[in-house]
């Protein structure tokens, strides 16, 4: 007890001197311990762990017991590094809490989890462990959620599962193509360095100043905007699930009127760019490959000519939207999945209670 009524001896001490000063029984534990009367007072640190693993325990255990009366739940999964580089995994179970009169949704810590093996496999074994061990079943599971941890969704990039966080960067270049250019053509001018000056000339006259590149900057612009509005209004503290399943159906919506009518507007758009820029609006012909012909067909077989432009707006401008209509498809199914189900809970729960 020798740090005690030193400045900076911790909270758990300094919560001990204030205790004292109101419980009599604190008061003469302490004044045995400073006339060193007892030599055991239970307040050093190693004890002080104890308490708190203690408490943690107990804690846990009326957390599971809540979510066992829940039944079924969903893990929230997050991986990093500690100070000692050790990679962690916090684990939080989210589920429906129901009473008398209310129906609250959840979220508890249960703790971390040593990673040493971060693959899908790995991240999922240790899960799955920890599952066992807390005796939460694992069949009850009706949902997962993870933060940095792409290997858990099958090893993707970053760039293909969020490709609406890329609307900032397209927008940077939509604003300011012309000085875009200029900046490359002045480092074509100025740099010793023979493969640098060859990529920034190439990127200039070649990507930049085509007019196929104003087009589909101008597509991806649009389209990532939208997703960007939506994703914003998504991501509100007070969001509710009826009304993002509408504003993702809207958004699908708004998809399918873009494919049919906003090419043509894109056209309009990047020709007014084209003009600034003393660029020519159109589509330049990209040389045609030939290729032999196999042994089953003849020379009458019949081949599908498309102009350039043609060419664009099927190969590019239909691809990209149809993509991302079939994905925000995807994503409203499972909405509407969890909409149903939870409105099961909901309906099974009232009429129990």
């Amino acid at each position: 007890m020798a740090s005690k009524f030193e400045r900076g001896n911790g909270n758990f001490l300094s919560l001990v001197e204030m205790l004292e000063e109101f419980d009599p029984i604190i008061k003469e534990h302490v004044r045995r311990i400073t006339s060193e009367n007892i030599h055991v007072h239970y307040l050093g640190h190693k004890i002080q762990n104890e308490i708190i693993v203690m408490l943690a325990d107990e804690i846990k255990k009326e957390l599971i017991k809540n979510i066992k009366e829940a039944k079924y739940y969903s893990i929230i999964l997050d991986c990093t590094p500690d100070s000692s580089h050790q990679e962690q995994m916090t684990i939080i179970v989210r589920y429906v809490k129901f009473s008398s009169n209310s129906i609250i949704v959840e979220e508890s810590f249960l703790g971390f989890l040593n990673a040493n093996d971060t693959t899908g496999k790995g991240l999922f074994d240790v899960t799955y462990a920890e599952l066992q061990y807390l005796g939460l079943e694992i069949d009850d599971m009706r949902g997962k959620g993870y933060d940095n941890g792409a290997n858990m969704k099958g090893l993707k990039s970053l760039s293909q599962t969020c490709w609406e966080s890329r609307f900032e960067s397209v927008k940077a270049i939509k604003l300011q193509l012309d000085d875009v250019r200029e900046a490359l053509l002045e480092v074509g001018e100025t740099n010793s360095d023979a493969a640098i000056v060859e990529e920034a000339l190439a990127l200039a006259e070649n990507q930049l100043s085509g007019f196929d590149f104003l087009v589909s900057t101008v597509i991806w612009h649009e389209m990532l905007n939208r997703v960007n509005i939506v994703s914003k209004k998504l991501q509100a503290k007070d969001m509710h699930l009826e009304i993002a399943i509408q504003e993702i159906n809207n958004l699908i919506e708004y998809y399918k009127d873009y494919r049919e009518t906003g090419f043509p507007k894109a056209i309009d758009e990047a020709t007014k760019i084209a003009s600034e820029m003393e660029i020519d609006p159109i589509f330049k012909e990209k040389r045609k490959i030939k290729r032999k012909k196999r042994k089953d067909e003849t020379s009458s077989s019949e081949e599908i000519a498309f102009t350039v432009e043609e060419n664009f707006r099927v190969n590019f401008f239909l691809y990209i939207v149809d993509q991302a209509i079939a994905s925000l498809e995807k994503s409203f199914e499972q909405f509407k999945w969890y909409e149903g189900l939870f409105g099961f809970f909901v309906s099974t729960y009232v009429e129990d209670y």
